[in-house]
C-alpha cells in the first residue's frame, strides 16, 4: 500500500475497498481466485467460474460484489490490485467504503453500464443498458470527503427502483 501523498483538514470516511463497518453492522464476504488482475474497490464478476473484474469492463457475466482489502496480502508492491491467480476477497452483502468522482446522492441505485463497466448512480435503473449491483449509496459524496463515499446492500433491492427500459 503507498504512503500518504497529502494531508487533509478533515478526515476521510474511509478508503476504497474498506469494509464500513460502523455504517452497517452484517456484513458477508466470499473467497474466490482472480481469473484477471482485480483492482481492490471494484466490482467482480463471474462468468463460467471465472471471477474477473466488472468495474471499467464490459459486463459479460454475474455481479459477485466488491473487492475489499479484507485478507489482501501483497507485499511485494505497493498498489491496490490483486494479481490474476491470487485470492480476492469479495463483499456481497454489507457496507464498503468507495473512491468516485461521480456525484452519488444517498438512496441512489449503484449500476453498472454493461457496455464498458462504467460506474454509475441513478434514481431509475435502465435495465437495457445497465446492471444494478446490489448496492445503494447509503452516505454520497455531498457529505464524504474526497470523493471517499459508502456503498451497502441494507435495503438495495431491483424493487425499489423504478426500472426503465428503453424499447
Amino acid at each position: 500500500m503507498a504512503l500518504q501523498k497529502s494531508v487533509n483538514q478533515s478526515q476521510a470516511l474511509g478508503f476504497n475497498g474498506k469494509i464500513a463497518q460502523g455504517t452497517h453492522s452484517y456484513f458477508n464476504t466470499i473467497g474466490a481466485v482472480a481469473g484477471s488482475d482485480i483492482e481492490i474497490g471494484s466490482f467482480v464478476q463471474t462468468k463460467d467460474g471465472v471471477v474477473t473484474q466488472a468495474t471499467g469492463k464490459a459486463i459479460t457475466g454475474k455481479i459477485l460484489g466488491v473487492a475489499v482489502f479484507e485478507n489482501f496480502q501483497d507485499g511485494a508492491s505497493d498498489s491496490a490490485i490483486v494479481a490474476k491467480g491470487n485470492n480476492v476477497t469479495i463483499c456481497n452483502a454489507g457496507s464498503v467504503y468507495l473512491a468516485t468522482n461521480a456525484k452519488a446522492t444517498q438512496g441512489q441505485a449503484v449500476v453498472l453500464k454493461t457496455a464498458d463497466g462504467a460506474l454509475e448512480f441513478v434514481d431509475e435503473i435502465d435495465t437495457t443498458t445497465h446492471i444494478f449491483t446490489g448496492f445503494v449509496v447509503a452516505q454520497g459524496n455531498s457529505e464524504a470527503k474526497a470523493g471517499v463515499i459508502v456503498i451497502t446492500t441494507a435495503g438495495a433491492t431491483l424493487a425499489k427502483y423504478k426500472a426503465v427500459t428503453n424499447s
